[in-house]
């Protein structure tokens, strides 16, 4: 066993209380401790280099979960001065881009207004804004029940938690009202019961489906929405790791969508030029 791991769990430890996420890269911290350092190394004495060959010689998979894993346990560490500044000169890993395909901002648009006109039928409105405005997927949605929805004294107005304490997802003020607007407007008492009536993820499909081709003439597949969520994420964030825990998938997952530099420019001038005018 590493000579200071008591001295880890500790730094650990702090960092959970400081950021309340610590279910995320605790595993991976104890796993290069336990798993690959060598056990006589004191914190201090760690460098880059330690770092570099666990993640390209010793690991043969999920090295962008183990990245930054450890990142944010090294930062953390350095501004304690309790570790050197390890993470500056690691290799973040480079994942093979993908193409997805992403919903255009025409139909982003016209789905937003749907949701947000209250002369619309609440719960089609509802549905279209989990997909439009959480990036959750599919199974996610379809088993939130009414006790999933709770209000906050915060800005955010409301929270959705699915399932886990741990797993509060914020929600636009926008959409937050949306969620206000569906307990009032339908009385809802009875907690446990599912939001939507449907038995299967499929059903989902089939009404998603439906609102999709009224409002814009097109269908899109659960995963769309889901996908253009995160990429807007990442053009307004490089934060992966709360993007991550914002949509509860993994963070390589999340690193898949990242655009090139050029393309990131180029999404923020659009942004900038489009609040001009």
């Amino acid at each position: 066993m590493y000579c200071e791991i008591d001295k880890v769990r500790d730094l650990i430890g702090k960092l959970g209380k400081r950021l309340n996420n610590a279910e995320f890269y605790t595993p991976k911290v104890l796993k290069f401790f336990n798993g690959f350092l060598d056990e006589d190394v004191p914190l201090d004495a760690i460098t880059y280099k330690d770092i570099n060959t666990y993640l390209y010689e010793h690991l043969t998979s999920d090295r962008v979960n183990q990245y930054y894993g450890l990142k944010k346990f090294f930062e953390f560490t350095y501004i304690e001065k309790k570790t050197q500044d390890v993470m500056s000169k690691v290799n973040p890993p480079v994942l093979n881009a993908m193409k997805y395909q992403y919903i255009s901002e025409e139909h982003v648009k016209k789905f937003k207004e749907f949701v947000f006109n209250e002369h619309e039928d609440i719960k089609e409105r509802l549905l279209l804004g989990f997909f439009v405005f959480t990036g959750l997927t599919r199974g996610f949605i379809w088993s939130l029940k009414n006790r999933d929805i709770i209000e906050s004294k915060d800005f955010l107005s409301v929270t959705i938690s699915i399932n886990n304490p741990e797993a509060v997802i914020p929600v636009t003020p926008k959409f937050a009202k949306v969620l206000i607007d569906y307990k009032s407007t339908l009385n809802i008492t009875d907690l446990n019961k599912q939001i939507f009536d449907v038995t299967r993820g499929e059903a989902v499909n089939k009404i998603l489906n439906e609102l999709s081709v009224k409002i814009v003439g097109k269908k899109y597949p659960p995963t769309e929405y889901s996908y253009t969520f995160i990429n807007r994420c990442l053009d307004m964030s490089d934060d992966i790791e709360a993007i991550s825990k914002l949509v509860l998938k993994g963070a390589s997952g999340i690193m898949k969508h990242k655009n090139s530099e050029a393309e990131v420019v180029y999404n923020r001038q659009k942004n900038i030029v489009g609040t001009l005018f």
